[in-house]
């Protein structure tokens, strides 16, 4: 996954992210109702059987069948992420209750004693993805659950817990200078949404719920909460998964949005990166989400993806802009932003290239940072969501 992002100035231009499954460990729950042995998932790989003449099973992994939470072996990936361009980890992040009556934190010895514990930890991003969801019994062990799909980890668990989980990122993870951070706010992914709304009593609780945390984290001295929404990728979502999605997204307040898995499970790498372009371009029309980037494509400044699709907030921003900036750089922001409207709205293609090609020379690639920044900054001091303008 590779995001583009504006952030802090020790931050790099570009997150290239690998996604961990913290899996290969010894955990207490996992222990007790999936994988006894102690070693975590490798249990289940092990056991591989080939299934037809050719089928390579099981696989045995280059460094071995080494455990996730060593601090050892997480050093070798991070020195070898690095070595390749890999700068940043998203761990999945689990806070499940079980049929035992259990409620709490799931696979995190990967996370805290692994990768917090290895010496070069802190040349390594990293931020937290929340895997809020379902596991059935067989889920993760066909072999001892067989055929057993009831559910054996549920991620609804209440206000009550929600505030645990809360407090726990935070005191843990935020405040340590690798986090990622957004302007300054930690990123903070879930995985369903739907699910994290029925955990609680109403949609309504949720949105109070999620809000909670955004207040939480500004107590701690942060600017807000960054809420990233990482749905599983590889099909492109019907009308009314969309409009669902939407729901959600305003219910939620979410930020941004970064597919599990985009491209889905084509084997033809071809293919799966042509699937994940076109989901994503739907993603960047269908979605009322701000865009965590700005796209500056061959020279030319997309202002679908700077400016709002909200006519009002978009015009009220510009003539913020014209105010703070000089009215010669405002009007040809507002004109831009008037001629984008229009094609965007009508379908009327008309040329809007020319003022493009005239604020990205004005500004520059660094001047445009600034100025989408200029932007949150205003809207901020008038209380809006950011969202609401892109």
């Amino acid at each position: 996954m590779l995001m583009a992002l504006c952030s802090c100035s020790k931050a790099p231009d570009y997150y290239v992210c690998a996604y961990v499954w913290p899996s290969c460990h010894d955990d207490s729950l996992a222990h007790h109702y999936l994988w006894p042995e102690g070693k975590g998932e490798w249990e289940v790989i092990e056991k591989g059987d080939p299934r037809f003449e050719g089928h390579y099973q099981p696989r045995q992994p280059l460094w071995g069948h080494e455990l996730d939470n060593d601090p050892q072996v997480v050093e070798k990936w991070i020195n070898t992420a690095l070595e390749y361009g890999v700068n940043t980890f998203i761990y999945d992040w689990y806070w499940f209750k079980a049929p035992d009556g259990y409620s709490g934190p799931y696979l995190e010895s990967a996370l805290n004693d692994g990768f917090l514990k290895a010496p070069s930890n802190r040349k390594m991003n990293f931020y937290l993805m929340y895997a809020n969801h379902e596991v059935k019994y067989n889920y993760w062990n066909y072999h001892i659950h067989g055929e057993n799909e009831d559910i054996l980890f549920s991620p609804c668990i209440g206000m009550e817990d929600w505030k645990k989980v809360v407090e726990r990122v935070i005191t843990q993870y935020f405040h340590l200078p690798n986090y990622v951070k957004i302007d300054g706010c930690p990123v903070f992914a879930m995985f369903n949404a739907e699910l994290f709304i029925k955990g609680f009593s109403s949609p309504e609780e949720a949105s109070q719920a999620m809000e909670y945390f955004r207040s939480e984290v500004r107590k701690a001295g942060f600017p807000d909460l960054h809420l990233q929404l990482t749905p599983g990728g590889g099909s492109d979502p019907s009308p009314s998964a969309q409009d669902r999605m939407n729901v959600n997204i305003n219910l939620l307040d979410i930020n941004s949005i970064a597919f599990y898995n985009m491209g889905g499970f084509n084997p033809d790498y071809r293919k799966h990166c042509e699937n994940a372009v076109n989901i994503r371009n739907k993603v960047d029309t269908v979605y009322n989400l701000y865009l965590e980037f700005v796209v500056l494509s061959l020279g030319r400044l997309n202002l679908l993806n700077l400016l709002c699709s909200r006519f009002c907030s978009g015009l009220l921003f510009c003539l913020l802009f014209s105010l703070v900036n000089g009215y010669t750089l405002g009007f040809l922001l507002i004109l831009t932003f008037l001629s984008e409207f229009v094609r965007l709205n009508t379908k009327i293609l008309i040329g809007t290239e020319l003022l493009n090609e005239q604020i990205v020379a004005l500004f520059g690639n660094n001047r445009i940072r600034i100025l989408f920044n200029l932007e949150v900054i205003l809207l901020q001091e008038l209380h809006y969501r950011r969202k609401s303008y892109i």
